[in-house]
């Protein structure tokens, strides 16, 4: 019993002559025509492989290689595609070279190198404030990191070397050359406790002077390390620009005084994109009490 694609064109299909080939019946006959295959001479360009192809990307319909071997469409396109090659030839005209159709290349497999989440989380403190912090994941490793805020440029780097990556280096250099920080006296008996802090860095390399020259945006923090909780947190954030034939910059800051505890400080300065220079200055352990 044959099937429905195989039943022999009737003689109203003659005008399709795709048809008269065994095996192609009016859903391929439509496939084919769809795909720009309009004769049985376009047939004769394909290998099976390719036809299968032409039919998956350009008209929608799978038929797999072996199908088209097993049922010869192209040995039967031949057959009945030389004839009309002779007919043209002994009337003296010559068949003009039919031009292949031209097949889209494969697409690339593509595979995960490295997993990345990131996660912006937000919390209010003990004062009531709005704190923020990003969190990145590495899939592949299952490290997890913290940063303070939700500045682009800290974990970057971390990013970069867990997958991998090379990282982008500069031929500068950004170098903290002294941290001050001093409680500042409050006049009000029950206003909250803050501190002063005075960050004084230089920027140095070949590149500096251009760095300076194009107004690159800088940025100073000053985050606390908690002993005891092991978390961390950004008491003051300051943001700037680099100034043409200024090596060296001063930056004073005012934050409120961490909690009750012991605490690591961490000063850091960041140039913003499309350099990430940065570097952290961490003073010694410093007692927060009464």
């Amino acid at each position: 019993m044959r099937s429905k694609e195989e039943v022999t064109a009737s003689p109203d299909d003659t005008r399709d002559e795709l048809k008269v080939i065994k095996g192609i019946g009016p859903t391929f006959s439509r496939a084919l025509h769809t795909a720009g295959i309009h004769h049985v001479d376009d047939l004769t360009r394909f290998t099976p492989e390719e036809l299968s192809t032409a039919l998956l990307e350009r008209a929608g319909v799978k038929v797999a290689p072996e199908k088209i071997e097993a049922n010869d469409w192209i040995g039967q396109a031949r057959e009945l595609a030389q004839p009309a090659s002779v007919a043209c030839a002994s009337a003296g005209r010559v068949a003009e070279p039919l031009k292949p159709l031209e097949v889209a290349p494969a697409a690339p497999k593509w595979r995960q190198h490295a997993g990345i989440s990131l996660f912006f989380d937000r919390a209010t403190d003990n004062r009531g404030e709005t704190i923020e912090q990003t969190r990145v994941y590495h899939e592949e490793s299952g490290d997890e990191t913290h940063f303070p805020g939700f500045e682009t440029t800290p974990w970057v780097d971390w990013i970069l070397r867990h997958a991998g990556l090379p990282a982008v280096r500069a031929s500068a250099c950004v170098e903290i050359l002294d941290v001050d920080l001093t409680e500042i006296e409050s006049p009000m008996r029950d206003s909250p406790r803050t501190f002063a802090a005075t960050i004084r860095f230089r920027l140095s390399g070949p590149d500096a002077a251009a760095l300076q020259t194009s107004g690159i945006p800088y940025q100073v923090q000053v985050q606390a390390l908690s002993r005891d909780r092991n978390t961390l947190e950004l008491l003051a954030n300051h943001h700037d620009r680099l100034r043409p034939e200024v090596d060296e910059y001063v930056c004073d800051l005012e934050a409120p005084m961490p909690d009750l505890g012991d605490y690591e400080l961490h000063s850091l300065v960041l140039l913003l994109p499309p350099d990430r220079l940065v570097t952290c200055h961490r003073s010694s352990i410093v007692h927060v009490v009464v």
